[in-house]
């Protein structure tokens, strides 16, 4: 890839997928105001990043031990 084509892919993830110009102030000062902020990223194969939808910080739950093919997991 070149760098154009990088830019190009980027601009795109940014302004038309992300809509980093409306949505960066929010996810900014929800990260600086609650120390925390969780998007969820609508991911596609083929396409990659097709959206994303932040989510409410009293909606995530962390889940340990969950993966048992992992040796290294933590017991929940």
């Amino acid at each position: 890839m070149t760098n154009q084509e990088i830019k190009e892919i980027l601009t795109t993830l940014y302004y038309d997928v992300l809509n980093i110009e409306f949505n960066l102030y929010g996810y900014a000062r929800n990260m600086c105001k609650y120390g925390d902020a969780f998007l969820f990223l609508d991911i596609e194969e083929q396409l990659g990043v097709k959206g994303v939808i932040s989510l409410p910080t009293s909606e995530v739950e962390r889940l340990e031990g969950e993966d048992k093919s992992n040796p290294l997991r933590f017991p929940c």
